[in-house]
């Protein structure tokens, strides 16, 4: 039985030096495509709506809490809807 078989199929580890160059490459791919992602408007071109929200100084991430706040309160209301609804049930 040769080792590949006892292992199942697989080799011998790998060494030491190719698991650190292994792991420096991919820290490396994540780095650059955190900065191709951070560079991408340039890249691109800058729509016309990014760039007349930026002229504004329109923060559209307050939209999105707005929206969160909304759900937030809305599942609130319904939790409570719905214990009282048990809790009249049960009487």
């Amino acid at each position: 039985m040769s080792h590949k078989q006892s292992a199942g199929g697989l080799g011998p580890p790998a060494s030491l030096q190719k698991r650190i160059v292994r792991l420096i490459l991919g820290i490396l791919i994540i780095i650059g495509f955190i900065g191709f992602l951070s560079n991408i408007e340039r890249i691109t071109g800058k729509s016309e709506v990014i760039q007349v929200l930026q002229e504004k100084d329109i923060y559209v991430g307050g939209w999105y809490w707005d929206i969160i706040d909304e759900v937030a309160e809305a599942t609130d209301f319904m939790r409570g809807a719905l214990k009282r609804g048990n809790n009249t049930s049960e009487d």
